[in-house]
């Protein structure tokens, strides 16, 4: 076991631990295999688009998920969750047939243990916790394809409430108060435009609050799951895409350095895009994007936030998914020297 190396998750300055874990490799020789493994997931899932030939839709899923020890030293604790979802949707024909709207029941159960040899978390809560929330969804879809578009745009306002109990018996605690029933609101808006040549401009905006039915609502109170979280690409989940920087890794932290998560959160990208290849689908592309989040609605500015760029592509495969890559230079990075620039990949099913 002598050439066994860990990174210390609890050093006082992340940054400077990275550099010197990343030095011990060099020192070893670098990496020539490795054999990664991030959790257990699983997730079936099923959508009828026009139930019994209506415009009405209807989608069910189920999920499974146990945290690997590498998450769980990432999170600071280690959760085994499952649940599901039921979702009743209907196209509108006004103000337009571009209209939808949907209703969905979800039941969540997540068990969340402290790490072995990890100080516990004083934000987090320790325990069983149980949801049950109810979401509704507005959305205006014009786009005039699904996997390119080149015009056209997506709106979408969802609007969610959950009820929340936590059994915390034999579990350690040092959180100043428990997960309570929220509230939570997003808003995202997508617009496509044919640009010079073939090229075509994506732009993207999004916004969040969420917060508890109490006066004084602090972040502590919003459950773990609901809070938000940005950073990483789309592989990390739980987490708002922000390219160039890890998962979780923008936001509000502790004195750790782990993901507080945060009530409130903006987003802003923009890509230019290039088809390659019709069918299947490829393109290439290349980004711009910025984004933060914010501990509470008194603290949330729009332009305190975290930029990068960056440049990747997609390829769309039939029972596959997206396979897809990026490229991210996180430009406020406070370590330039490690994970810079960042890869991010993409595989899967988009749900």
């Amino acid at each position: 076991m002598r050439n066994t190396n860990l990174p210390d998750g609890v050093a006082p300055d992340i940054d400077e631990e990275c550099a010197r874990y990343e030095t011990a490799i060099r020192e070893c020789g670098g990496i020539g295999l490795q054999v990664l493994g991030i959790g257990r997931d699983g997730h079936i899932g099923f959508n009828e688009p026009y139930l019994f030939d209506t415009r009405t839709s209807f989608g069910a899923s189920l999920y499974y998920s146990h945290d690997g020890d590498r998450r769980a030293e990432l999170y600071n604790y280690q959760a085994t969750s499952y649940g599901g979802s039921i979702t009743f949707g209907r196209r509108l024909k006004w103000p337009d047939d571009f209209f939808s709207a949907s209703w969905s029941v979800s039941y969540a159960n997540s068990k969340l243990k402290p790490v072995p040899g990890q100080t516990p978390s004083s934000v987090f809560p320790y325990g069983i916790q149980q949801s049950v929330s109810f979401a509704q969804a507005i959305q205006r879809d014009s786009r005039d394809a699904a996997e390119f578009p080149r015009s056209g745009s997506v709106y979408t306002l969802t609007a969610e409430v959950g009820f929340v109990s936590i059994d915390t018996v034999g579990y350690p605690n040092f959180v100043r108060v428990l997960p309570k029933n929220y509230n939570k609101y997003t808003f995202s808006a997508q617009n496509y435009y044919p640009a010079f040549w073939s090229f075509v401009l994506f732009n993207e905006f999004q916004m969040g609050y969420a917060r508890t039915f109490s006066r004084s609502s602090s972040v502590e109170e919003i459950p773990t799951g609901d809070r938000f979280y940005m950073g990483g690409g789309a592989l990390d989940i739980g987490s708002i895409q922000l390219r160039g920087y890890g998962g979780r890794n923008v936001g509000p932290q502790d004195n750790s350095g782990y993901a507080i998560g945060g009530a409130t959160m903006f987003k802003y990208s923009t890509e230019l895009r290039l088809q390659l290849i019709p069918s299947p689908t490829m393109y290439i592309l290349g980004f711009a994007e910025a984004g933060n989040v914010f501990e509470s609605l008194a603290s949330t500015d729009p332009f305190r936030v975290k930029r990068s760029v960056g440049y990747g592509f997609r390829l769309f495969m039939p029972l596959v998914g997206v396979i897809g890559l990026d490229v991210g230079y996180g430009l406020d990075k406070r370590n330039k020297k490690t994970g810079y620039p960042k890869f991010h990949f993409q595989l899967g099913q988009q749900f």
